[in-house]
């Protein structure tokens, strides 16, 4: 449920916030599902201890929908990221940013002062420095999570003004640094449990060989991004064009393919050429159930987000990865080599990713299941399912007394 933060619209005006002492924590992040997801997987691990969370949540981005439906009290911040340019365009754009993050500052400092909690959490991005430095002012511990393997500026400040970081990836350069793995949706991890890992020799996922989970049906899911990633898109509407010239092997594929919100209506075209060709082609512009989505596929093709990675690990699926050009600090390239490195991944940057291209992976990975296999034990062997169990250790080991 959000609760309104300010009875009049002066900054300095109290929280209405009632009954405070029932929060335990407080969870600060940006409003990207990267940040959001993992938050609420530590404050679920810290309801099953009877520990109630709070989320403060940047007013941008979609995480109020997550935390809104998780059933966790949250309330929107001011204040959104500072642009890397010192183009006049930049220049003005980080003056109204900075105005936005003090006004944020404000926000969260009369909040913590308010709530009063034990420890304060922040998963990252600008709301979860202002929320760690309004903090550690008020002396209430902090603790920072970082879910990429290269840590964005945001986190580096924070860590700096924390009891302790937890890292998702090994060897993070963070100080006090704990690996713990990044959190993951429970949904994900109940599907994980129940679902049998790639066997090489057939072909399938647990040796189904009923036309489900032959090599004559090889499940792929295609994710281009919530709102949508050009590069694979337009790998994606090429390598239908291609499927579509040769039935031969069009027929050894069912393609499930996420387009993304914005890019949708874009690909009608690409969605009537399958259907015209009985391909074994379906899309949609967002799917929520991811868990649903990852259950029966073999092979997931996409960007290289951090939550992105960790479903992975724990799915134990074999990837091909686009890494996300321009992304803060290049952590995405990061994340995808820290999977490729141990074989787990195929990376590819976007200026050399097209439909040639993905048809000669997937081709070369239908016809040898034994690669599949060897990239399903090694995505596995970097999941983590007790991560949000390990970060609610940090708090309970580090929050006041």
């Amino acid at each position: 449920m959000q609760l309104k933060l300010w009875r009049k619209k002066s900054v300095l005006t109290q929280p209405e916030v009632t009954q405070t002492s029932q929060f335990w924590a407080v969870i600060a992040a940006s409003g990207t599902a990267g940040h959001i997801y993992p938050g609420i997987a530590v404050a679920q691990a810290l309801k099953a201890r009877d520990l109630e969370t709070y989320f403060a949540i940047s007013k941008t981005g979609v995480g109020s929908a997550g935390v809104e439906q998780a059933g966790f009290d949250y309330v929107l911040i001011a204040g959104r990221g500072i642009r890397r340019s010192l183009t006049p365009r930049a220049i003005c754009s980080n003056l109204a940013a900075l105005g936005k993050l003090l006004v944020g500052s404000w926000q969260l400092f009369f909040l913590l002062r308010r709530l009063r909690p034990k420890i304060l959490l922040t998963m990252g991005g600008y709301t979860g420095f202002i929320a760690a430095k309004a903090a550690f002012m008020l002396r209430i511990p902090v603790v920072t999570a970082e879910q990429n393997a290269v840590p964005g500026l945001a986190n580096k400040l924070a860590a700096r003004l924390s009891k302790a970081t937890a890292t998702s990836f090994p060897g993070t350069n963070l100080p006090k640094a704990t690996y713990t793995g990044n959190p993951v949706r429970q949904e994900i991890i109940d599907v994980a449990a129940k679902q049998p890992k790639f066997q090489e020799g057939n072909g399938s996922y647990g040796g189904a060989q009923n036309g489900h989970g032959s090599t004559q049906n090889f499940r792929v899911v295609i994710l281009g991004g919530s709102l949508g990633a050009g590069c694979i898109n337009t790998a994606v509407s090429e390598l239908i064009e291609k499927l579509a010239d040769s039935h031969a092997s069009a027929s050894g594929y069912h393609i499930f393919h996420i387009t993304g919100e914005r890019e949708w209506e874009q690909w009608s075209g690409l969605r009537k050429l399958a259907k015209d060709q009985h391909l074994n082609y379906d899309s949609v512009p967002f799917a929520d159930d991811m868990a649903t989505v990852f259950s029966d596929k073999q092979l997931v093709v996409g960007r290289a987000g951090a939550g992105m990675v960790a479903e992975l690990a724990i799915m134990g699926l074999p990837s091909i990865l686009v890494p996300l050009q321009g992304a803060p600090g290049d952590h995405q390239t990061a994340n995808a080599q820290a999977l490729a490195e141990i074989g787990a991944a195929r990376c590819f940057p976007e200026a050399e990713f097209n439909g040639r291209m993905l048809l000669e992976e997937l081709e070369d990975l239908r016809q040898h299941s034994q690669k599949m296999a060897q990239m399903s034990r090694a995505a596995a062997g970097l999941a983590s399912p007790d991560a949000a169990t390990k970060i609610a250790g940090l708090l309970l080991q580090h929050a006041k007394a």
